[in-house]
């Protein structure tokens, strides 16, 4: 079994076609949640709960107001987690768009969907 070793990049035993860089290792090897609805209420609830059990959640709200005030609100707390915002309203197809391409360019995955 031979392997081989890239600067930057983790260890594998087959020849890599397109090397994945370390940072983006660590980002697929953590679990992803998506909380519509999250700035307010039981969706607020869910997001406090999932960051404090360490996984990273998108918190989506329609009002980018709000969002990024529950996302200060959760960051005040040093939850071991991470929090970021996006803007979503679940009725307009543009909105659901843009918030796909953020998913699938910041984390290439998703795990829970609330």
């Amino acid at each position: 079994m031979t392997y081989k070793f890239h600067k930057l990049f983790f260890l594998t035993r087959y020849p890599i076609q397109r090397p994945i860089i370390l940072t983006q290792f660590i980002l697929l090897n953590s679990r992803v949640a998506v909380v519509t609805g999250a700035n307010r209420g039981i969706g607020f609830a869910i997001c406090k709960q999932l960051v404090s059990n360490g996984i990273k959640v998108v918190l989506a709200a329609r009002e980018e107001k709000r969002g990024l005030e529950a996302v200060d609100k959760l960051k005040d707390l040093a939850l071991p987690g991470h929090v970021v915002f996006h803007q979503l309203d679940v009725t307009d197809p543009t909105s659901i768009g843009s918030f796909a391409d953020f998913l699938k360019n910041q984390f290439r995955k998703l795990d829970i969907l609330v």
